[in-house]
Parts: structure tokens; sequence; C-alpha cells
């Protein structure tokens, strides 16, 4: 299964994974998209959601080149998932 990526208001980018949601930041100044960690990734997953930071990171990366936005795997980066 194949997340689809979408910009959304408010500097974030929605990852629809299924029926279920992510969201991560992107900045819109200057666009850009950072990604967490996998340990951030992780520590905060729910059970649908541990073990697919790798699809998440790879899609998300195609994602950027594909619109023209630099992404980074950032330390600081946060990672919300829907209830």
């Amino acid at each position: 299964m194949n997340i689809k990526y979408l910009p959304r208001w408010k500097e974030m980018l929605d990852g629809i994974y299924g029926e279920h949601r992510f969201t991560v930041e992107i900045t819109m100044g200057i666009v850009h998209v950072y990604f967490p960690t996998e340990e951030t990734w992780e520590k905060d997953a729910p059970a649908w959601a541990r073990g697919l930071w790798p699809t998440a990171k790879e899609e998300a990366e195609q994602w950027c080149a594909g619109n023209s936005t630099p992404f980074e795997i950032h330390p600081t980066a946060w990672v919300q998932f829907a209830a």
C-alpha cells in the first residue's frame, strides 16, 4: 500500500495510509519538509504505524523530489498520528 502526501494549511504535510493519517512538518515561507527520525517515529507510533518509517520516509522523499521541495530528517522534527 502506498502513502499519499498532501500539504495542508498551517505548515502540515499529511500522510494518508489507507484509513490512517499522520502529519509531519512542511514549512511554507521557504518550502521544506522536516521528517522525524526513526526513533521519534517509533516512540509515538500506534500499532498500525510501527515499522512504517522506512516506507513513509522513502515516499516522502519521492513526493519532495516531485515537488521540488527540500527534504531533511531532523532530530527535532515531529510527527502526529491521527487517532
